[in-house]
């Protein structure tokens, strides 16, 4: 089923493999020859560094994909530096994101690398232009731009704008010791597209000579003999690089520049597709995408049994009918007017999906490719009944009020509260990934190992049989395998394997009453919803090692205004025993109650998990198999991944297995599971809703009205899959899913490898982690570290998600604390954020950055607090003009609202960037400041019941 062409680029070894050509055999090749410009030898003249003959190449080139034709599609590299390297070897393409740096042997003139006059990057045409296109192989672009026998180019029409979409700049690598220039995107390059890079000779040196080509470049660019036939392919390669790239410049700068003038020349191609996710909810799009029309057709024609043709247009054109004489008798034209209808071609491929296959896998049952994907639908969900949690929460404090907001929530915000109820349950989800790994051995190297060891997504295989047999292919052809046997989850095959058991995850659901809230209180907007029999809902996405609990206060709110909200955990998290304040230190969970786990029914006192015991004790199994979805481990302060301890000796903190520095692709599918996990809930807010009711609410959830919040690591989730789900030909393929009416972004953030780097919380944390395995910030090894690990996240990153929902014209609200107050320059003695907010001054955002912080100590606000945090308050390489909540906003093309914004100016449909004066990281999620956490919840209920108001501008930004 995946496009096997052969790259006409392809080359016979990899660029790596290409490092032994120098070590026997037949050829030995005389590296004094071609190591001129390598680093290491004293150079002659100022070169970039090219020698493929040493593997000195830039990272992200094309010649890593030497045998993709063969595979499944990715790169392939000697595993010689994991985790870089293994993760490498898994992916389909480079980041649309990340800087990447081309390192020169010599110091240059800063002044002489400019964008769009010395440094260029060239989009070619993609799979949007021509569907026959395939990126990496660079013949198909050849071959399909052209027209009625006249070749047109194979360059894209809209090409990054030097400045605006990309820029270039001189930095020096490792305290000077790797010279080099640094290609940043602005905007995020287009996906699946082939790129070329250009360095010509406006480029200087620091002593004001041209810059020139290595030895080995000049020579595979060339026609002098090569030293063996391993340089070959790399010729080819170069060669053809060169004559478009000659031609784009010649044109581009009226024939100002010319081939000669290049200087270092190659081809990379991105990923950053949301495809695996869009299939997943729309196995269609991956038919389409392999098939043809005409093909899709027939195959349609066969699935119903072959007696007639056109069958999908014979029922459009029918309205549906199964009627055999009512599908002969449509006429020609009829067909020909269906075929003309835009709905068509998804029709078709849609029928593919939904066709029973049963016999092409031998099955005895009818069965579709959707279910054999397990695409999203509505799933099992169970729900304790509400008035039992009520009479154990009386059986153990002698409280009448049940589980409401007036008992958990206490001295905070929305207190008094007791009539709206907080519900607990399971819903069971399929689960792609499997468990973490234990660390068995308590050494560096064991621990790193067991965190390497967490598998990741692999390809469903069953799936592969069902189109080896449609298609006629050899048994096993799909899904295709890497090189080393094993299977990858990317564009090209996007189906995941399910895991033999689905997760039966916690959930929890906040109920208003059909009650009148309107007397009065704290809440804003209070609403009475005594008439109502249905009310809109909120998915809540809690943040990096929260929990589903950290929507109570939240949800209380908007319960309050008639707003039920349902949440559960991210993968790797849960409620467990230790959560942490604002600065980061940790504290007993106060929501240890919310635990469902029945084995910990005493320690945790949990009613919840009392009721269960107590119903599997009486022999009742439906709640039996829940569990955290931590699974009661966690990584402790050396990273060792150890059991939780509950009771005395409470130890464990959720999600700390999340972010996996080990292992990028791990990474990766947690942030894919987790809009997976989504994509299901979504698609069973109706059977929440009966298991709700059923377990006493007095409401119904109104599915026509479903809205997603997400905070902090939420938020970025959160982004990711309401751009999958309300992608269009999701929605019209796939209608278990309801439309996301609205989404409000809480503190979320973009390009995450960068944001991490530049977050006064986790900045520490990874480059610290970083420099204790010898890769320190700032040199050549740290930044590959950061490209190949934005490369594999780039993904499920919002930077490449949030211009696609955008472009849905879902609303959008975003909230962003930029801060308020002049910091002070001595730190010393001072913590932070909350010594700040004891003051009443507030930091801009410390845990997920307003953007990149630490790139520029003149506009650092953290610079003060540098030195203590084991950070340099600026470091070129922490540009990232992407990074954080303005890069997400940026992408997602947002309004600021400030104190002075008026907004019935703002544009429809609404995206606004709220940016707060007041307020902290955490208050979207625990109300630490009170009159931030009103004007979050008012806007946020505002926006839901469809008149977008802000009414505290005195915690808004005023300049």
């Amino acid at each position: 089923m995946v496009k096997k062409t052969l790259l006409s680029l392809a080359i016979a070894a990899t660029a790596a493999g290409l490092a032994g050509c120098n070590t026997g055999g037949d050829y030995k090749v005389d590296t004094g020859a071609v190591t001129a410009g390598s680093d290491g030898s004293t150079p002659s003249r100022i070169t970039p560094i090219f020698s493929a003959a040493n593997s000195q190449l830039p990272l992200n080139t094309d010649l890593v994909f030497a045998s993709a034709s063969a595979t499944d599609g990715t790169a392939a590299t000697a595993d010689t530096t994991p985790p870089v390297t293994t993760a490498l070897n898994d992916l389909p393409g480079f980041s649309t994101t990340a800087t990447f740096y081309i390192p020169f042997n010599g110091l240059l003139d800063a002044d002489t690398v400019v964008a769009g006059q010395s440094v260029f990057l060239i989009a070619l045409k993609n799979s949007d232009d021509n569907a026959n296109i395939d990126a990496l192989d660079i013949q198909t672009i050849l071959a399909n731009t052209a027209y009625a026998d006249t070749p047109s180019s194979p360059f894209s029409d809209d090409q990054p704008v030097a400045g605006t979409d990309y820029m270039a700049r001189y930095v020096e690598l490792g305290d000077g010791s790797t010279p080099s220039v640094a290609i940043t995107p602005m905007t995020p390059l287009s996906a699946k597209t082939k790129y070329l890079v250009v360095l010509t000779d406006g480029i200087q040196s620091v002593s004001g000579k041209a810059v020139a080509t290595s030895a080995e470049y000049e020579l595979v660019s060339g026609n002098l003999g090569l030293p063996s036939p391993a340089l070959q392919p790399v010729r080819d390669a170069v060669q053809g690089w060169e004559t478009l790239s000659g031609q784009f410049l010649e044109a581009a700068s009226g024939g100002t520049l010319s081939k000669d003038n290049i200087v270092l020349n190659y081809a990379f191609t991105t990923d950053g597709s949301l495809d695996v996710l869009t299939s997943y909810a729309n196995p269609a799009q991956f038919i389409a995408a392999n098939l043809t029309l005409e093909a899709a057709e027939d195959l349609t024609d066969e699935f119903a049994g072959g007696q007639l043709e056109d069958i999908v247009a014979r029922k459009i054109a029918t309205g549906g009918s199964s009627d055999p004489s009512t599908l002969n008798a449509v006429t020609d034209e009829q067909i020909a007017g269906v075929k003309a209808l835009a709905i068509y071609p998804g029709q078709v491929y849609g029928a593919i999906a939904s066709a029973d296959i049963s016999s092409l896998i031998g099955a005895e049952s009818a069965i579709t490719l959707n279910e054999l994907v397990d695409r999203p639908e509505a799933r099992s969900v169970a729900i304790l009944d509400g008035a039992t949690v009520d009479g154990a929460i009386q059986s153990a404090t002698s409280y009448t009020g049940g589980a409401s907001p007036d008992f958990f929530i206490g001295d905070k915000d929305l207190s008094g509260d007791t009539v709206t109820r907080y519900y607990q349950g399971q819903i069971e989800l399929p689960d792609f990934l499997g468990d973490v790994t234990l660390t068995t051995e308590l050494t560096a190297s064991g621990i790193s190992a067991a965190m390497a060891a967490d598998p990741d997504w692999s390809a469903n295989t069953t799936v592969g049989a069902v189109l080896d047999g449609a298609l006629g292919n050899e048994a096993g052809t799909t899904p295709p395998k890497d090189d080393d046997e094993s299977t990858n989850v990317t564009y090209r095959y996007p189906f995941p394997e399910p895991q033999e058991n689905n997760n039966i995850a916690p959930l929890l659901v906040t109920m208003p009453d059909q009650v009148d809230y309107s007397a009065g209180g704290s809440v804003p907007g209070t609403q009475d919803c005594s008439g109502l029999t249905s009310v809109p809902v909120v998915i809540y996405v809690h943040g990096i090692t929260g929990s589903r609990g950290n929507a109570v206060p939240y949800s209380a709110g908007l319960a309050a205004n008639c707003i039920a909200t349902v949440a559960i955990d991210l993968p790797l998290h849960g409620v467990a025993p230790i959560t942490s304040d604002s600065n980061g230190d940790p504290i007993a969970n106060q929501l240890l109650p919310l635990n469902m786990e029945y084995a910990l029914a005493a320690d945790t006192q949990s009613p919840w998990a009392g009721v269960i015991a107590a119903q599997v004790g009486g022999g009742s199994n439906t709640f039996a198999n829940i569990e955290e979805r931590h699974g009661n481990v966690y990584q402790n302060s050396v990273n060792a991944r150890v059991a939780m301890e509950f009771g005395a000796e409470d130890a464990g903190t959720s999600g700390s297995t999340f972010i996996n520095l080990s292992n990028f692709t791990r990474t990766r599918d947690n942030l894919r599971q987790a809009v997976v996990d989504l994509l299901n809930l979504n698609a069973s807010i109706g059977n929440v809703s009966d298991a709700v009711v059923a377990a006493g609410a007095a409401l119904e959830l109104d599915e026509t009205k479903v809205f997603v919040a997400g905070h902090s690591l939420g938020a970025i989730v959160a982004t990711t899959f309401a751009a999958v789900n309300n992608s269009p030909a999701v929605l019209a393929a796939n209608t278990n899913l309801n439309e996301v009416q609205g989404v409000i972004l809480a503190n979320g953030g973009a390009n995450l490898t960068k944001l991490l780097e530049n977050s006064p919380s986790f900045g520490p944390v990874v480059v610290g982690g970083l420099a204790a395995s010898g890769v320190t910030q700032g040199t050549e090894n740290f930044e590959k570290f950061m490209y190949v690990f934005q490369s594999a996240v780039d993904v499920a990153d919002p930077a490449n998600s949030g211009s696609i929902l955008a472009a849905t014209d879902t609303p959008v609200v975003a909230f962003n604390m930029v801060g308020g107050n002049a910091l002070p320059g001595d730190a010393s003695g001072i913590s932070y954020p909350d010594g700040f907010k004891a003051a009443g001054v507030y930091l801009p955002d410390h845990t997920v950055p307003n953007s990149d912080y630490f790139a520029d100590s003149g506009t650092n606000p953290y610079a003060a607090f540098a030195s203590a945090l084991g950070l340099p308050a600026g470091i070129d390489t922490a540009f990232a003009p992407l990074a954080g909540t303005q890069g997400l906003t940026s992408v997602l093309d947002t309004e600021a609202v400030t104190s002075t914004t008026t907004v019935g100016d703002l544009a429809s449909p609404l995206r606004a960037e709220v940016r707060f004066a007041s307020g902290t990281h955490s208050t979207f999620a625990n109300s630490d400041d009170s009159a931030v956490f009103l004007e979050m919840l008012g806007q946020s209920v505002s926006l839901i019941l469809g008149s977008y108001t802000v009414t505290n501008t005195a915690v808004l930004e005023s300049n």
